[in-house]
This record gives structure tokens, sequence and C-alpha cells, in this order.
């Protein structure tokens, strides 16, 4: 059995483009406003482009699950695309930043695909699981517009 899931937001930030982007797609960095996120860190060498590999513990009440990411689409300050695969879940992020007079606006897509028993209990939780994504990402926005206020 799969359940899947989608997410879509959007804000505004005085970030530049530019800045937002690298912040966002360094997935090792992610822990910094995503409350779920309790470890992160880039496991692949080089600079942060196509490729890019991080490791994650996803933590949802007691349970913590291991994700591994990869950067799978990068056009530097425009877009990029992160896969999140782990035993529950395959995660799909894509996330596109238009810059703008006053900053940028970030959109961001989440695709989840659950499979086995969680996909079984997720039509009960995707609820929550959505007010969870959302609350995440107003919490980077928040991140975002605090950077801008101290450049």
């Amino acid at each position: 059995m799969k359940y899947r899931l989608e997410m879509h937001e959007q804000f505004h930030t005085p970030l530049s483009a530019e800045h937002a982007f690298n912040y966002i797609v360094d997935f090792s960095k992610i822990d910094q406003w995503d409350h779920t996120i309790s470890d992160a860190k880039k496991i692949s060498h080089g600079d942060i482009g196509l490729g890019t590999q991080f490791d994650l513990r996803f933590s949802m009440g007691s349970r913590e699950t291991p994700i591994s990411y990869q950067i799978t689409k990068y056009e530097p300050s425009q877009s990029a695309v992160l896969t999140g695969v782990s035993d529950r879940f395959t995660a799909i992020d894509t996330i596109n930043i238009e810059e703008n007079s006053d900053g940028c606006k970030v959109s961001w897509q989440a695709e989840i695909s659950f499979s086995g028993l969680t996909a079984l209990v997720m039509p009960l939780l995707a609820n929550k699981v959505k007010a969870v994504g959302a609350k995440t990402i107003r919490d980077l926005n928040k991140k975002l517009d605090q950077m801008a206020a101290s450049d």
C-alpha cells in the first residue's frame, strides 16, 4: 500500500535570492529551522551542488528516522530539488526562488510517498503532518528574515 501527501508553501523574505537559496539548499543547516530534524550533516565532499548528499535524523514524538537526501536538480539561486529516502517514505522537496526588488519569493513544494504500515495510518495523520510542514516553512521564513536583518 502507498499513500502520497503534497504540501505547498510560499513566502517573501528581504534576503537576496542568492543568499536565501544557498542557505536553504544546504541541508546540513536544516536543523537550525526545522524542529523535526534532530541532526543533519553533509556527507559528500566538495561544494554544494548537483549530487550533494546529506544525512538527516527526523524526529516525530519518540521515534527517530534516518533520511538520506541528495540534490537531484540544481540551478543556482533559482531552483533545486532534494530527494530524501527513508525506510518509511520518500520525500521530494522542490524549492523555487524568484528575485524581486525587495528580496525574493520562496516557493516550497513537498511530495511525500509513504509505504507499508505508515501508508495505512497517514490518511488519519495527513492534516497534522501538513500543519507541521507549514510551521516548519514559517520557521524558515523567520530564520531568513533574521539573516536579512543582521546583514
